[in-house]
């Protein structure tokens, strides 16, 4: 147009050129978002990782303290931490026992009988004034140090726990392989027996003769003296739950003469079912009784909280350092 002043090329950009322009990024702009894409990514995965780790390292402390609970819970030792005792898992299968004894009485027994027993005598232990340090066997062996109402219990309730976990503890399956000679009595103990009786066939006469003529409840056992010094058996029936540790006595043997231990299968035959129960006795299990009542001189310090197994050395043995007590 004449008298106007020509307009310079790209002197002013459309609108459609702005707007290209806005979506093609600055070489500046790419590579920081380049970076903070990597950083990301890197952080996500470290992130992952550290989170992998801690759960593995969470996983790892579960299973030891399960490995810890499960090893408490089958030697029927004190939980640190609340105070209660475990129901102690016995040294074989339920079935284990049959034909002598029937699998559902082991299981009710064992399930029924002792579980209530560990639970009552937790719940004594948790009202007691003082603990003074001692395990169940411990308790029994004292037990004039506790006032009377704890006493009362505990001589119930402890008796219960300590006198099923022995009874238990000296029971086994049956190698029907195996010769009449090799099921009997051996080592120590049959040294003992010789001692003492003169011969095995003696003592089980003696023995089952006490324990038919027990009227009502309770327990007969095969004792060593206090000291365990005299090498001389002793007899001994405790009516109820009574405990033979509370009269200076120190088990290797019982028999169980409570109706629940034997009636699903004998009923009122107690006789017979006396007489069959020859045929669970481990001997290898009241030789580990004996070493351990001898080696401790009648103490109860090796037996960890009640561990009938570990004190006669059955399986992992004592885990923890003693000291020993003179009664």
């Amino acid at each position: 147009m004449p008298g106007s002043t020509p307009h310079p090329p790209n002197a002013r950009p459309s609108i459609l050129t702005k707007a290209a322009a806005s979506r093609m990024p600055s070489s500046t702009g790419w590579v920081q978002s380049s970076t903070n894409l990597c950083c990301s990514f890197l952080g996500f995965w470290v992130l992952r990782a550290g989170i992998v780790k801690g759960d593995r390292r969470v996983a790892q402390k579960q299973q030891q303290s399960s490995q810890i609970e499960e090893k408490r819970k089958s030697s029927g030792r004190r939980d640190d931490v609340d105070g209660t005792y475990a129901l102690p898992k016995l040294p074989f299968e339920y079935s284990a026992l049959e034909p002598f004894m029937l699998e559902r009485t082991v299981r009710i027994h064992h399930t029924g009988h002792h579980a209530a027993y560990t639970s009552r005598m937790n719940s004594v232990i948790a009202h007691m004034s003082t603990d003074v340090g001692r395990n169940p066997l411990q308790h029994l062996m004292h037990l004039d140090d506790l006032i009377d109402e704890f006493r009362y219990l505990f001589r119930n309730q402890g008796g219960g726990f300590v006198n099923h976990a022995f009874t238990f503890y000296v029971l086994g399956s049956v190698d029907q392989t195996q010769d009449e000679a090799d099921l009997g009595p051996k080592g120590k103990v049959l040294e003992l027996i010789e001692d003492t009786f003169g011969t095995p066939d003696i003592l089980i006469e003696r023995l089952s003769s006490t324990a038919t003529q027990v009227f009502g409840s309770g327990y007969v056992w095969l004792c060593l003296a206090n000291k365990a010094s005299s090498r001389r058996l002793h007899i001994v029936h405790t009516a109820n739950q009574d405990s033979p540790l509370s009269d200076g006595y120190r088990p290797i043997l019982g028999i169980d003469l409570w109706e629940h231990a034997y009636y699903l299968q004998y009923q009122n035959k107690r006789t017979e079912y006396i007489t069959t129960w020859w045929q669970l006795v481990n001997w290898d299990r009241v030789n580990r009784l004996v070493d351990a009542w001898i080696e401790t001189e009648g103490s109860s310090d090796d037996f960890g909280d009640g561990s009938l197994a570990d004190a006669a050395g059955d399986a992992n043995g004592p885990d923890s350092d003693v000291t020993r007590e003179e009664l």
